[in-house]
């Protein structure tokens, strides 16, 4: 058994950590902020059983591999057993 390394922003992670989605209602209005959580929850489900490793050291621009989007520097490591 290995694992694959998942890469996400820390809104991400903290929604895969803790089931907190609230920062979608920051930046989208409601049936928007529902359509989209609907759409990482989708996601997240096809990652499997994932479990936090950390922060990741700063490199630069990544994009979360959960909600897609391009970020800088606040990048945070999950596993996935595969």
């Amino acid at each position: 058994m290995g694992t694959y390394q998942v890469i996400v922003c820390r809104e991400c992670a903290v929604g895969i950590s803790y089931g907190d989605w609230t920062h979608l209602d920051y930046s989208l209005v409601q049936n928007e902020a529902d359509e989209e959580h609907k759409r990482l929850l989708e996601r997240l489900e096809g990652f499997g059983e994932l479990s936090l490793v950390g922060p990741k050291p700063a490199d630069g621009y990544f994009r979360c591999e959960l909600c897609g989007m391009d970020h800088i520097d606040d990048a945070v490591e999950f596993a996935e057993k595969i």
